[in-house]
């Protein structure tokens, strides 16, 4: 599964992130760890001020503490968001804002509860 507490260095750690029908795996330091979309409860956009200016997130909660952060830009990003707009009520303007926005803050993107 996934790195539970996985911190601020999921840049250093995180290499690729793939998608298929059943799962996302993100891949890094030698090591490939996944998480089931049955098991995904939510999506949040983080975004950051750092020294070098604006870092955008990914942030996906699975069931329990399974947890993981990408960073965007990452090898894979463009085919996992196109999976994750197929979620049902994913809202493609939490996207928007957190890409064309200037400050810190979280975007929900999706929660399970809500999407049905």
């Amino acid at each position: 599964m996934l790195r539970p507490n996985m911190g601020r260095d999921a840049q250093d750690y995180v290499s690729r992130v793939t998608v298929d029908e059943l799962k996302i795996s993100v891949e890094g330091a030698g090591e490939q760890e996944f998480m089931r979309w049955d098991q995904l409860q939510w999506v949040v956009i983080e975004a950051t001020m750092e020294e070098e200016g604006r870092s955008l997130m990914w942030r996906l909660q699975g069931l329990g503490v399974r947890r993981c952060r990408i960073p965007f830009g990452i090898e894979g990003e463009q085919l996992m968001l196109a999976k994750l707009q197929n979620l049902p009520g994913f809202d493609v303007l939490a996207v928007a804002e957190a890409l064309c926005g200037s400050d810190a803050g979280r975007f929900i993107c999706w929660r399970r509860d809500r999407s049905v």
